[in-house]
């Protein structure tokens, strides 16, 4: 609560006073979101869905000094634990040309690719079925930024560490059926505990041309897209979450009318660690050392009066360091294909069809796929529609989607802009 007073009151300061609005602008979003989901004959769980998401935004820029104050609450309807309110972009820059610092609360978005996302990894998030429809949540760090020439340096300290939200135990996106306590981290000294030890770190190069844009990573930090249930005991089942330390690069290479995309990542995960619960017995914690890769291919088509599609075809690939470990015990879109189009009227309300299907190359019983229709009906406001269906075979030894099997829903989505 005291972070959303804040951000009102930034807001309706910067929105109030006439004098600042050459260097201040403020926004503020709201959206309620509701989804239908398939029966699953269980009185334990909710088959409907019904949220409110509000989005504060208010961005000062100067000769020397800029400030960005994003936020985000959601409030649950039916799943308290879902709820939240958490900084996205809450930071300072200082420009000192060819240098600018920033501190803050910030997302670090550098993926390249709409549905495999190797090098996102960084940011807290919002636990979701589907790959397009998470929420990221800022992380408190500091770094450094330098211009030379077609490339720019920069050097980013993890100061703190951002919870995971995710749904609670009767929520049909949880699939342990689980409520989550507080997050536990491994650190150095193979022990979990409340806090990281260490800050994390990132390096990045870019270099920007007329053909290719790409950037080469190298990282240490806690990895928050893949944790593992931690039982502090019978009754506590804690989100364990792993140092992971290696490399990365993305690229976006244009030619002949398409647009090539790269994404990989390098994994390893020094620390593990093993205790005896009672009445469950020896549980061991660890991440496999892997390497994670992903590309993708997009081209526009003109249609008739005006309209435009978009198609876009990824592949998805885990390869294990070690040859003792399968991939689909590492990750969920191990071996996978995705396909989409957007098609685009072009008109006066931004109206988009957006579809996308992903399968599993080695089990193509398994697979996500969505279809959906957004248009605006002002200019503040905005809605859409859509229909999420999912399948997978029970496969205990993996990590696939059968905990999610007969969660399909339908979903609308009403947004204002202000």
């Amino acid at each position: 609560m005291t972070k959303i007073i804040i951000f009102l009151f930034i807001s309706v300061t910067a929105m109030a006073n006439p004098l600042n609005s050459k260097y201040w602008k403020s926004s503020f979003n709201l959206s309620m979101d509701s989804r239908i989901f398939s029966d699953d004959n269980k009185n334990s769980t909710n088959d409907q869905h019904l949220s409110l998401l509000g989005e504060l935004k208010t961005r000062y820029k100067g000769s020397f000094i800029s400030l960005r104050m994003e936020g985000k609450f959601l409030i649950d309807q039916y799943d308290e634990d879902r709820s939240y309110h958490k900084f996205t972009d809450a930071y300072a820059n200082f420009k000192l040309t060819p240098f600018r610092l920033f501190a803050g609360y910030r997302i670090y978005n550098y993926s390249v690719l709409e549905f495999f996302h190797p090098m996102d990894f960084i940011n807290a998030r919002s636990v979701e079925i589907s790959p397009t429809q998470f929420e990221r949540f800022g992380e408190l760090s500091a770094g450094l930024s330098v211009n030379l020439g077609t490339f720019n340096l920069e050097a980013v300290a993890f100061l703190d560490s951002s919870d995971n939200v995710f749904p609670g135990a009767n929520n049909r996106m949880n699939p342990s059926s689980v409520t989550l306590g507080a997050s536990k981290f491994l650190n150095d000294n193979a022990r979990p505990e409340d806090e990281p030890n260490t800050p994390g770190f990132l390096f990045k190069l870019k270099q920007s041309t007329d053909v290719i844009d790409y950037s080469i990573y190298y990282f240490s930090l806690v990895d928050k897209r893949r944790n593992s249930p931690y039982v502090e005991n019978i009754t506590d089942i804690r989100p364990l979450y792993f140092i992971n330390s290696g490399f990365g690069v993305t690229a976006e290479i244009e030619a002949y009318e398409y647009l090539f995309k790269i994404e990989a990542s390098s994994n390893s995960y020094k620390e593990k660690f093993s205790e005896s619960v009672p009445i469950l017995g020896p549980q061991n914690y660890k991440k496999d050392d892997h390497i994670e890769l992903a590309f993708g291919l997009e081209k526009s088509y003109p249609a008739m009066k005006g309209h435009e599609i978009t198609a876009l075809l990824e592949y998805s690939l885990i390869i294990p360091k070690e040859s003792s470990v399968e991939s689909n015990e590492i990750g969920l879109f191990q071996n996978d294909l995705a396909i989409g189009f957007r098609y685009s009227l072009n008109d006066i309300n931004s109206s988009n069809l957006d579809f996308f299907f992903i399968t599993d190359n080695e089990n193509p019983s398994e697979y996500v796929a969505q279809i959906s229709w957004s248009s605006r009906l002002s200019d503040k406001w905005g809605y859409s529609i859509g229909l999420l269906t999912l399948d997978s075979d029970e496969d205990s030894n993996s990590v696939n989607l059968s905990s999610f099997k007969h969660s399909d829903f339908a979903f609308i989505n009403l947004e204002g802009n202000f």
